[in-house]
């Protein structure tokens, strides 16, 4: 099972699925051996086939041109691919393949709006052409916002049909449906006086369960429709019905706002898992039990913003990394005028910016050592003003990005990441213990991280931090969460370190075993990717003593594990191009400094 997974996860349009993901596709393949001589004509095969072992040779009709695919290749049928297949395979020895049938890989990809649109983006980045019946689902560029609340009374319907009103009021790109999951409660039907129709979770007699959802759609305006989910039902909504729902509609819409309540857990951890940007209406009490929920829920680079609403707390409570809703003068006799108007005062604008201005993700490559020589371009990048962007990586490579969100001041920043890089602070957060199971205890860089970042949790942040870490041996990438615990976990590596617990869960930062999925970003409302890597001419060595001795080794040895260079067409791939040997801070702060300007200037 383990070599067909890490088969399948090489192929770069099945890179950016889930471990979870990738067992649930080779539950739909089956595997076959070839014998030696043993050919496929391609134009009668409609399935994906993937190399597991052996090698096959493809010859085209012309008998011109061969072509050799050893294990990791694929060829036969792919999904989408507007592409003529020809030729014949031959298996040069004894081989494995796995099939993927056409109508399973099929029904595989429309399981989940979020894995079709990243498998569609790095295809067409691929340079493979998309056909006419799959266009529209990346043309549109779907975004799925959610607006939740725990406790009624908050104001999440409210800013739900603001959002409605004023997304869908752009002359451009704008056509919103807004889907009611809340079970009971004021519904946005009311705002804006529209009917409201039976929940499709309430099949009717004379509707087929597909026309169900397009029946009952009721709409406000040409750009703005509604759609009852769960509102009124007296049953419980089945939360599976989420994902060909969102399928449907994603053809049609540019934006799918959900309005959602704590009422059912399983309703609501799956339209959090499905949305892009969730917006958390928070009440003022103690929040560690949504803080909980949430960093157990999310883990697909969904963007979540923490509200409070002036109406309920004042105009002088904050909220940390959040929004404030500030107060809306209504007259309950006409709610749609006073909406319009507060939207058009200008008011709103911040919800509105979010939603719909580009938003482009920073990827930065995975270092421990070396990640010294990204120090100087990590301060440079802290002067930008980098709204709607996430900044991405793991290992220390975190740590430095953490550094930056934690501290405003250049030169205060600068020190931070020096003291960082110090063989007092390294040593310092090394504890040897030499117990059964691991080299060094947790405890020191524990405190460190937390002496760092306190209470402060990625979500709060400006830019927006994307940390990719191994949870329980799997890697998973957050983007919510306690900032100290990431940090902790960026520096714990495996086997020689302690793992962080949190919440019976082992935390580690899987470097350099577990690459950064670069293409698990295409999954997300990212619209531009830059990745930016580094290129050492020389080798950076540690000085002798400068660590301790067995820690030096362990990062002295990452030298001989090949790194992955994959290259997408629409990634904007830029290369910091450095010849460092001597392990010095401030030596490579500036010797590195023009370089990492100019790589800034092209952001």
């Amino acid at each position: 099972m383990n070599k067909l997974i890490k088969t399948l996860q090489g192929i770069p349009f099945f890179a950016h699925l889930s471990l979870s993901e990738l067992m649930e596709l080779v539950g739909i393949s089956g595997l076959s051996i070839f014998k030696k001589g043993q050919s496929v004509l391609l134009k009668k095969s409609s399935s994906l086939y993937v190399v597991i072992s052996g090698i096959f040779e493809v010859e085209s009709f012309a008998e011109r041109d061969v072509l050799y695919l050893p294990s990791g290749a694929f060829f036969g049928s792919i999904p989408f691919a507007d592409i003529k297949i020809k030729g014949e395979i031959s298996a040069m020895t004894d081989a494995e393949v796995l099939i993927l049938p056409e109508d399973a890989l099929f029904r595989f990809l429309f399981s989940n709006h979020r894995l079709l649109r990243g498998y569609l983006r790095i295809l067409s980045d691929l340079g493979y052409e998309i056909n006419e019946s799959a266009r529209s689902f990346v043309s549109n560029k779907t975004k799925v916002i959610t607006i939740y609340g725990r406790y009624r009374g908050v104001g999440k319907t409210f800013l739900s049909t603001l959002l409605g009103l004023a997304i869908s009021d752009k002359k451009k790109d704008s056509k919103t449906i807004m889907l009611d999951l809340s079970y009971v409660g004021k519904s946005f039907f009311d705002y804006l006086n529209c009917e409201l129709k039976i929940p499709i979770s309430v099949k009717s007699e004379e509707s087929d369960k597909s026309d169900i959802a397009k029946s009952r759609i009721v709409p406000y305006s040409d750009n703005l429709h509604l759609l009852n989910v769960s509102n009124t039902s007296k049953i419980k909504t089945e939360a599976r019905i989420l994902k060909p729902l969102l399928i449907s509609l994603v053809r049609d819409y540019n934006y799918i706002i959900i309005d959602l309540s704590d009422d059912d857990p399983e309703l609501r951890d799956m339209a959090l898992s499905l949305s892009d940007i969730i917006f958390v209406i928070t009440s003022g009490k103690r929040a560690d039990s949504l803080y909980r929920m949430i960093d157990n829920v999310i883990k697909d680079c969904q963007r979540v913003v923490y509200v409070r609403n002036s109406f309920i707390h004042g105009s002088d409570y904050s909220v940390s990394g959040g929004l404030i809703l500030q107060e809306c003068n209504c007259d309950i006799s006409d709610y749609i005028t006073a909406m319009e108007n507060f939207i058009f005062s200008g008011k709103f604008d911040s919800f509105l910016n979010m939603i719909t201005g580009e938003r482009r993700a920073i990827a930065i490559e995975p270092l421990r050592l070396e990640s010294i020589l990204l120090s100087s371009f990590i301060c440079e990048l802290s002067k930008l003003d980098l709204k709607n962007t996430y900044i991405y990586s793991s290992s220390w490579t975190f740590i430095l990005i953490a550094l930056s969100l934690l501290i405003d001041n250049y030169e205060d920043l600068k020190k931070a990441m020096m003291k960082f890089y110090s063989p007092e602070q390294v040593n310092k957060n090394l504890s040897v213990v030499f117990p059964k199971d691991y080299v060094f205890s947790s405890d020191k860089i524990i405190k460190y991280a937390m002496d760092l970042a306190s209470s402060a949790r990625m979500e709060f942040f400006s830019p927006a931090a994307l940390g990719s870490i191994c949870v329980d041996g799997a890697p998973e990438i957050k983007s919510t969460g306690y900032l100290w615990q990431m940090i902790a976990a960026s520096f714990i590596s495996s086997p020689e370190f302690q793992p962080l617990t949190v919440d019976d869960r082992n935390l580690t930062s899987g470097y350099p075993y577990s690459s950064l999925s670069y293409f698990s970003l295409y999954r997300t409302d990212i619209n531009e990717i830059y990745k930016i890597s580094v290129k050492n001419k020389a080798t950076l060595t540690i000085p002798q003593d400068f660590f301790n001795n067995f820690y030096s080794s362990v990062l002295n040895m990452e030298n001989i594990i090949a790194k992955e260079d994959i290259y997408l067409r629409n990634t904007h791939n830029l290369i910091l191009d450095v010849s460092e040997s001597e392990y010095k801070f401030d030596r490579i702060f500036e010797s590195t400094l023009k370089s990492a300007r100019t790589i800034i200037s092209k952001l």
